[in-house]
């Protein structure tokens, strides 16, 4: 069966694990009575993953247990054949945020019909599941995602042709991937890892929390690797709405913290500047305050030298005036003694 009308096969460069393990296998309790039906796609899909422009085989299996404890009352005759029906819905999806607030949106559904006949007692229905076209193909953005859901139908249908009683009803929820999904999510893989890895690998930021960016960037890699681009999707939006905003709050933070230490370093800078002023005008005054002293220490020593002259030059005026006055002295008596004779 033909999911989509045009479009033509490519080459692709997926990146997929060697990892093998039965993806669409559902199990059942056998329970007496009960049906048990069985999806398997082949090549197996991982994490519920399918590539564009690639053919699955599916292989529906039905288990009947007991056909008598089927309920044909209000049937006309018996019953020899099985009718199921399968319908694939293909719906894109996507939503936004904005604020507090969280809102997705779809495309209207695109469906498929495949009926099958066969005989009672048929155990399994195989059909061919081909997606000739890409998300872009339908206008769906490497953001949004293609939900692909397999439902099938099982009815006994009677021997007048009428549809009978359904046996069992089961459906699977697949995801579209393409190459251009896988090339985006490897872009904005290395949009996020050179985000993160400017702030990790700056020295200073002690209170940023690198470890859980590391780790986030490290999720998201192993996704890639492995396969899981729905998860890879899902890890992309949650850093792009939440965990982007996160960082560069918590970069703001320590910005505003060092911020703070630099205007208090400042502060601290302005302080030593103006008692460096301080500084400079008392070396300038002591330096002139050493001047005068120096000047008044010459005057007090040369007045010293000058008083210590005076008082030589007038201790040997004070002599010579005795000395002169003695003289006199005796010159005065002699005077009078001749004068008496």
């Amino acid at each position: 069966m033909n999911i989509n009308d045009e479009g033509s096969k490519s080459d692709m460069n997926k990146v997929l694990p060697l990892i093998v393990f039965s993806l669409l296998s559902f199990s059942f309790p056998i329970i007496l009575g009960e049906p048990v039906l069985e999806f398997k796609l082949s090549p197996d899909p991982i994490f519920d993953q399918v590539w564009a422009h690639e053919t699955y085989l599916v292989n529906v299996t039905l288990h009947i247990y007991n056909m008598s404890n089927f309920d044909l009352t209000g049937y006309n005759g018996s019953t020899d054949k099985m009718l199921i029906e399968h319908t694939i819905t293909w719906t894109g999806k996507g939503g936004y945020d904005f604020g507090n607030s969280t809102t997705g949106y779809s495309y209207d559904p695109i469906k498929y019909y495949l009926n099958q006949s066969s005989p009672l007692g048929t155990k399994s229905f195989l059909f061919n599941l081909t997606f000739e076209k890409d998300s872009f193909d339908f206008g769906i953005k490497p953001y949004e995602t293609v939900e692909v859901q397999v439902e099938s139908n099982v009815y006994l249908i009677m021997n007048d042709d009428s549809k009978g009683s359904a046996i069992i009803s089961r459906k699977i929820d697949l995801y579209l991937i393409d190459e251009m999904k896988s090339q985006y999510l490897s872009g904005k893989y290395e949009e996020m890892q050179e985000e993160i890895f400017t702030v990790t690998d700056r020295p200073g930021l002690d209170l940023l929390n690198r470890d859980k960016y590391l780790k986030y960037l490290n999720n998201f890699n192993a996704s890639l690797t492995e396969g899981n681009y729905i998860k890879a999707l899902e890890l992309w939006k949650n850093y792009d709405e939440n965990d982007r905003l996160d960082l560069i709050k918590e970069c703001a933070k320590v910005i505003e913290i060092a911020s703070e230490k630099l205007n208090e370093l400042e502060s601290v800078e302005n302080k030593l500047e103006s008692l460096k002023d301080e500084l400079e005008t008392l070396q300038s005054e002591y330096e002139l305050l050493d001047e005068t002293y120096i000047a008044l220490s010459n005057t007090y020593q040369k007045v010293n030298t000058e008083l210590n002259s005076a008082k030589k030059n007038l201790s040997t005026s004070i002599s010579a005036v005795f000395l002169a006055a003695l003289i006199f002295y005796f010159i005065g008596q002699h005077g009078i003694g001749r004068l008496k004779e």
